[in-house]
């Protein structure tokens, strides 16, 4: 009997989480060892502007640019075999190869200038000439990841997830330990050193993942494929849509590189948190949501497809509700848990959360944008998110511009919460005049349900919260492991407490997503 596709989707999502907890928990640690030895200064401000502005740039390029190979892959496997989708694939990564290769080259060439053009930076000055070392250190990464990018896609095509997974794991892992070898050694360069040695591990292991399909992937490429011939008409909106959503990424940094010194290494910390949660909860469910996105729009049924992704949108709310309430309550004792120590003083915490509030409450439009778009790629329709996000941040940087002297980096933070919340909003008003069934009623009754509950375990997590200091008392005598033990027993009783409220409410409620996931626990221990 087939599996339903939500089962379906769910359980690969549970297979991705195992290995992207391992990789966060890696993740944090790297960041903690960064905040330990830099804090929030001059270094860590540079390797953080460096690596989040310019090299996740370059990274971030190639891995929007392939996600519409997949939808066109199963059109080709369906229609002309296996043997001529992945001569398809082939093409495709070769030219991918060719191009990551050339400018990775032309970037290390023209380090200096591209410094100089997105930053505030003295370019006399020793912070300068750091972050022109570490573009040029880190550059090889961002062709590393890009194809490690294109091989995950070709995995993920068969709906293989766990490898892909791991990848991502043994990225870290490496990261991790360059980084504890040689940072007494080269600094914050060694951060870089690391990030180059765990891509090229992770590109190679999934190299050797499909090893038995490189007969087929080597054929001889045909340039003048249909499928490439295709592939062209949807790429072009894609680029001028990363080229402006990183454009405005690349005037966040441009902002933050001139405010004061801390400024924008809490505003990485702090979207660090927040990317954290997105990456274990919202990108898995993407990725595995996206084949089946695709295969339900090949075979055009409009109805199921619309289905599937309403399930999958509300599932992400109900998870990420009352996880952004939580946050906003508790955000000041998460900042001090993860992060206060060594050079990470009482400062460094006001400067991270207050930016965190806003990532916070934005992380349920965060959620939802990765499942939108990853459906409108399913259609092949990659110009109106494209035109959406376009709007979006013209939005994002007018909100920085008229904030950012008032709100000094804040204003970064509260810009992607609005123009986010805003193009999950464009974007599911475009669904409903081209797709049947987007259950809006539906949608309306959710959504009070869903805030009715998420207003309730707040309540309650504030009133543990105001408990707990009372039980968990700070003592001047406190070592800095005995105040993080304080700090965990006190977020430990507040997330039980509002979790087990929350659930409580949403089942009293009646809300369907509560009984899915309760189900889907109780099976997975069976």
């Amino acid at each position: 009997m087939k599996k339903p596709v939500g089962e379906l989707i769910l359980k690969g999502t549970i297979t991705i989480q195992v290995f992207m907890i391992l990789a966060k928990i890696m993740g944090f640690l790297q960041k903690m060892v960064i905040a330990f030895f830099a804090g929030t200064g001059a270094e860590a401000d540079t390797y953080l502007w460096a690596y989040s502005g310019l090299i996740f740039t370059f990274m971030v390029i190639p891995q929007q640019l392939v996600a519409p190979v997949l939808p066109v892959f199963v059109s080709r496997r369906k229609s002309d075999g296996e043997r001529e989708a992945w001569r398809f694939l082939g093409s495709t990564g070769l030219l991918l190869t060719i191009g990551m290769l050339t400018f990775v080259l032309a970037a290390m060439w023209g380090a200096e200038h591209l410094v100089r053009a997105t930053s505030q930076f003295n370019s006399t000055g020793s912070q300068f000439h750091l972050a022109v070392a570490l573009t040029r250190i880190m550059l090889p990464s961002a062709l590393f990841m890009g194809l490690f990018s294109f091989a995950v896609l070709i995995m993920h095509a068969d709906k293989r997830f766990a490898l892909p997974a791991f990848g991502e794991t043994l990225n870290r892992i490496i990261i991790v330990a360059v980084t504890v070898i040689l940072f007494s050694t080269l600094g914050v360069k060694a951060i870089g050193v690391g990030i180059v040695a765990g891509s090229a591990a992770c590109l190679f292991l999934l190299l050797l993942g499909f090893r038995n399909k490189w007969p087929l992937l080597f054929v001889r490429p045909s340039f003048h494929d249909s499928s490439l011939s295709q592939l062209r008409k949807l790429v072009p909106p894609i680029l001028l849509g990363i080229l402006i959503a990183q454009g405005r990424s690349m005037l966040d940094l441009w902002f933050v590189s001139g405010m004061a010194e801390g400024k924008t290494a809490s505003l990485m910390y702090a979207k660090s948190l927040a990317d954290t949660l997105i990456l274990l909860i919202a990108f898995p469910v993407g990725i595995v949501a996206y084949p089946y996105f695709s295969d339900l729009a090949s075979e055009k049924d409009k109805h199921e497809a619309a289905q599937t992704l309403m399930n999958v949108v509300r599932i992400m709310i109900f998870i990420f509700a009352p996880i952004s309430v939580g946050i906003v309550l508790l955000r000041f004792p998460i900042v001090r848990l993860v992060f206060e120590r060594g050079k990470f003083i009482s400062d460094s915490v006001e400067l991270t959360a207050s930016p965190f509030l806003f990532y916070a409450i934005g992380l349920t439009a965060f959620a939802v944008e990765i499942v939108f778009m990853r459906f409108y790629f399913a259609l092949k329709d990659t110009l109106t998110p494209i035109i959406v996000g376009i709007v979006c941040t013209v939005i994002h940087i007018s909100v920085v511009i008229i904030f950012h002297e008032t709100l000094s980096h804040q204003s970064i933070a509260l810009a992607a919460l609005i123009s986010k919340s805003v193009k999950v909003t464009v974007l599911y008003w475009l669904l409903k005049s081209r797709i049947p069934n987007m259950q809006f009623a539906k949608n309306v009754v959710f959504g009070l349900k869903i805030s009715a509950a998420a207003a309730i375990m707040g309540f309650a997590v504030y009133f543990l919260r105001q408990y707990t200091g009372v039980l968990f008392p700070i003592m001047s005598s406190m070592s800095s492991i005995g105040k993080s033990a304080r700090l965990a027993c006190q977020l430990g009783v507040c997330v039980s407490g509002g979790i087990l409220v929350f659930v409580t409410t949403a089942c009293a409620l009646r809300i369907e997503e509560a009984g899915v996931i309760l189900a889907r626990i109780r099976k997975s221990r069976h």
